[in-house]
């Protein structure tokens, strides 16, 4: 069991390298400083935002921030960027809550490399009504999947529905404030 953890952990090590050097270089080109250190910030909330995991087992409390700091890359800087650091924040954070299961790791991606894209191309949508959708969205797909693959009804509600407001909440609260900071 060691031998794989350790073997896990090093392929974490250098698809997180490969990421970060390729998020970098795209930072290179941004036009100020802040930008860089807001982005950096970003996503080390959203990978760090699911750390309770870690300690709560399989109860999920329907938090996380990866969706919304996507949403948020997608929308300022570009799909491509969005879609490298949420393939990194998710990875991260599987990492982090001590729940890395290859499966959950891919359908997040997925789920999140569409998320960019409609976001991208929805780009000239004001960013709450837009941010508000694609939150909706993720979690409809996460609820919907998750039932479909035999979850428990009980702790996938738990999982998707909190999320959903606290999201939005965050959204409505201090969304315009993210983006014009990027």
């Amino acid at each position: 069991m060691k031998k794989k953890l350790n073997k896990r952990f090093r392929l974490y090590l250098i698809y997180s390298t490969i990421l970060l050097v390729l998020m970098l270089l795209i930072l290179l080109f941004s036009k100020d400083i802040l930008s860089i250190f807001v982005v950096i910030a970003l996503i080390l909330i959203a990978s760090f935002s699911k750390i309770y995991k870690r300690f709560t087992g399989k109860l999920s409390f329907g938090f996380e921030l990866v969706t919304l700091v996507t949403i948020l890359f997608a929308y300022r800087i570009g799909i491509i960027f969005a879609i490298v650091a949420a393939i990194f924040m998710v990875i991260a954070s599987e990492f982090i809550s001590a729940r890395f299961l290859m499966i959950h790791v891919m359908v997040q991606c997925l789920n999140y490399a569409v998320i960019a894209l409609v976001v991208g191309i929805l780009g000239d949508v004001s960013f709450i009504p837009l941010a508000i959708g694609m939150i909706i969205f993720r979690d409809t797909v996460i609820l919907i999947t998750g039932l479909l693959a035999g979850a428990d009804p009980f702790k996938m509600v738990m999982a998707t529905v909190p999320n959903v407001f606290i999201n939005i909440f965050i959204v409505t609260k201090i969304g315009l404030f993210l983006v014009n900071l990027l």
